[in-house]
Formats: structure tokens, sequence, C-alpha cells
């Protein structure tokens, strides 16, 4: 469900209000509405692949929430399952863009009662060490002239790319 919320978040405005209009629906009791929902998802991110297939630009979307999340799963010694590590990325990520001026913070109350709904993680473990945290996320690639690069969202399906974030701010939105 991570990854159907990345989705809608990053590319499709519509499927985002789906989901949330019938989150506590997506279950596999309701195949048909699970069907459609994955599928929709899975053709998305399909077209978004086809248009880009080396990650050169639109297809960068696809790492909303990654960038953080990947932190920490290693910082959590992957102690918590890929798509609850990007979905409390997506938020983190979210809050980033919030403070930037980018995303309106109703947007990213959307994006949290979703998960809720659905059940996935929107916090960071309350044991998680910060320290662990951020030296993980150092070790991402993503880097330019001393800022983390990241994918964050601008509206529901709409998201920017290859923004610069500065670390202080990261760890404001991180404690």
């Amino acid at each position: 469900m991570a990854e159907v919320l990345k989705i809608a978040v990053a590319l499709d405005a519509k499927f985002f209000s789906l989901l949330e209009r019938k989150a506590h629906d997506i279950t596999p009791a309701h195949v048909r509405l699970l069907s459609k929902v994955i599928a929709t998802s899975v053709g998305l991110k399909a077209a978004v692949v086809a248009r880009d297939e080396r990650e050169s630009g639109l297809r960068k979307v696809l790492n909303l929430g990654h960038t953080l999340g990947h932190a920490i799963e290693a910082a959590t010694s992957f102690q918590l399952r890929h798509g609850e590590a990007v979905a409390i990325g997506m938020i983190l990520e979210g809050k980033l863009a919030v403070t930037l001026g980018l995303l309106d913070v109703r947007d990213l109350l959307r994006m949290k009662r979703v998960m809720d709904a659905v059940g996935l993680p929107a916090r960071l473990p309350a044991r998680l060490d910060m320290k662990r945290l951020l030296s993980a996320l150092a070790l991402d690639k993503k880097r330019s002239a001393g800022a983390q690069l990241f994918v964050l969202p601008r509206s529901m399906g709409k998201s920017a790319i290859d923004v610069p974030v500065p670390p202080l701010l990261i760890r404001s939105v991180l404690t």
C-alpha cells in the first residue's frame, strides 16, 4: 500500500482522492476495489517508466519517500518493512515540503489520514537513534553542494524533483 500511496501522491490527484474515500475498503475482502487500485497504480508506474527508462528526469518521482525511507531502514537495522519505512519517509518528506513552502499542510494531513486508514506508520519509531539515521542519510548518493536532494510532494499528484535541502532543515524535521 505504501507503493500505491506513493504513486498517487506523486502522480495522480484523482487516484489519491479515490484512495482517500475508499481507504478502509482496500482489503482482500473487496477484491474488485483492490484489483482496481493495484491496476491503476501499476499502470501509472509503467507509464512513467516507459517515458523515462533510465531515470534521467520524470522517473525520479518514483523515489518519493525513498530518500528518508532507505535511511530509516538502515538506521533500524531493517526491522521495518520497506513499505513501512517509505511510508514514514513520505510523511517526513512531506513535512520538509511544508517547511519549504512547497506543500500545503492540509495535503500532508490528508496523506497521514490515508496512511493511518490503511495501517501504515507515519512516525519514526520512538527509540530510533537519530545519529544512526543521519549517518545513514549521509550515505545517500543524491547530494549537491552540501545539500541532500529530495523528491518532494507539491500537491496531490504533483512532485518536485531534485530539491536541495540543507542538513539543518532535515534535522529540524526529524527531531
